[in-house]
């Protein structure tokens, strides 16, 4: 697989990039986006973009839990709509909270798109 975009994903990531696949969802793997962090200009890359969705997943891989809630702070701040996932660590769940998120932001999207009219 040293050809193919699986070859440089973990674990964790290749089960998101199977379950997105499964579920028909188009995704790219490690797009960058525009951040602040503390006032200066920042590119970085989740894991997925859902370009139909306008949506990042971004997968944690490992147990560094602070990493993951100051990017979710950055990109809250940002206005970055990113979904964080625990494939290795919520192995039972990780699929359910996904859909849950996702749909949950799309809820919200229409409720502010209903003020239009």
């Amino acid at each position: 697989m040293a050809n193919s975009i699986y070859g440089s994903m973990t674990a964790a990531e290749k089960s998101v990039a199977d379950y997105l696949k499964e579920l028909g969802i188009f995704w790219d793997y490690e797009i960058p986006v525009y951040v602040e962090e503390g006032g200066r200009p920042r590119l970085w890359s989740p894991d997925f973009f859902l370009p139909e969705l306008g949506i990042y997943i971004e997968v944690a891989a490992s147990g560094n839990i602070p990493s993951y809630t100051f990017r979710e702070k950055i990109y809250n701040e940002c206005k970055v709509s990113c979904i964080f996932v625990w494939p290795y660590r919520d192995t039972a769940t990780w699929k359910k909270k996904l859909n849950k998120e996702l749909i949950e932001l799309h809820q919200y999207r229409w409720s502010i798109l209903k003020k239009l009219s």
